[in-house]
């Protein structure tokens, strides 16, 4: 299935209101799926907040996607670069797919700087 095409299947639409369905051949291989209206697992440059991996592993039923900032992995492009192994594997969520959430407004590399004249 690799190469494939995600597919939206609708299950339910109401008329000016939202859609029941399911979203179909995410992941490299196609072989994850999200329910629409769905839930993805958000993210600190791969890290869930406030949650350890061990705790992370005992939750069940959690998303099959998880979303990444694209401001927090160009902030670490360096160590991710240095790693070699994959934003997955870094982030220990080798079976997911991820979501790259590219909206941000402004990254300026090193931090705020003053513009004190």
């Amino acid at each position: 299935m690799a190469g494939s095409r995600m597919k939206l299947e609708l299950s339910q639409v109401v008329q000016g209101r939202g859609r029941l369905g399911l979203l179909l051949g995410i992941g490299r291989m196609g072989q994850h799926t999200l329910d629409i209206p769905g839930c993805l697992l958000y993210t600190h440059l791969g890290s869930v907040p406030h949650l350890t991996q061990d705790a992370l592993h005992t939750l069940r039923s959690l998303p099959a996607v998880t979303q990444v900032t694209l401001s927090n992995m160009a902030e670490h492009q360096e160590v991710l670069e240095e790693f070699k192994g994959g934003f997955k594997k870094f982030a220990g969520r080798n079976h997911v797919s991820l979501f790259l959430n590219t909206l941000f407004t402004h990254l300026q590399r090193g931090g705020p700087k003053s513009t004190l004249i």
